[in-house]
């Protein structure tokens, strides 16, 4: 018994000193990005990220960094770590929302109706897929973005909250 309480007291004591380490890292990557030092900004930022990947505000702040850089992809990626953190703030939806728009725009995807998988290559895996009765591939979920297809290709795209369900995809 002992043995698990002292190894139990020490994970707790490792998971706060990883939470107090990340605080750091988040305060020095905040201040490189105050200095307009993005590069270091961002080696900080991912270091918060590793060192506590459960606080939102680390991945927010690094997405922004990304999208100065004009790494979309990056940024995209940790945007929807950001949203799925906390689905209630309405700062990352607004960036999740802009990073969409500059991916599509970017890719075209809007205006070429690529293929799902075209789809998957630029956006990444989706957070859900939904087939219909025959297996076909219907819409992929990226957070609160809904992508519909339509005989392979995408077709629309819509926006839905998950605290609103009635306005999911169904």
């Amino acid at each position: 018994m002992k043995t698990i309480c002292a190894l139990l007291a020490a994970t707790l004591l490792l998971q706060s000193c990883a939470s107090v380490k990340s605080d750091i890292s988040y305060s020095k990557g905040m201040d490189k990005l105050g200095d307009g030092d993005v590069n270091q900004a961002i080696t900080y930022l991912r270091q918060a990220v590793e060192l506590d990947p459960t606080i939102p505000r680390n991945h927010y702040q690094l997405a922004l960094a990304y999208q100065r850089l004009g790494d979309m992809s990056k940024a995209w990626q940790q945007i929807r770590n950001a949203y799925a953190l906390d689905t209630t703030s309405p700062k990352q939806l607004q960036v999740f929302t802009r990073l969409y728009a500059q991916l599509a725009e970017q890719h075209r995807l809007e205006k070429t109706h690529p293929n799902a998988a075209e789809v998957i290559e630029v956006l990444g895996v989706a957070d859900k897929y939904l087939h219909n009765e025959n297996g076909e591939l219907k819409a992929v979920y990226y957070g609160p973005l809904c992508l519909r297809f339509d005989e392979g290709h995408l077709a629309a795209s819509e926006w839905y909250s998950p605290h609103n369900p009635t306005n999911t995809l169904r």
